[in-house]
């Protein structure tokens, strides 16, 4: 005789894995930050590019009003 084993997958469940996963990508956006922050040259690399994109999206607003 077969036996049979049936997982079953509730909200609970569903919710705690989703936290998790929620909670392991904060830790390692984090982690990534906190060697980005403790590195000047990193953050270097890091600041630019936002400073162009704020750049470029000030500039793009102004073209369009």
């Amino acid at each position: 005789m077969e036996t049979t084993t049936e997982t079953t997958t509730t909200i609970s469940t569903v919710l705690t894995e989703v936290g998790n996963v929620v909670s392991s990508g904060i830790e390692w956006i984090g982690d990534y930050l906190t060697v980005i922050t403790s590195n000047p040259v990193l953050l270097l690399f890091v600041i630019v590019p936002f400073v162009g994109l704020g750049i470029g999206l000030l500039r793009r607003l102004m073209r369009v009003s």
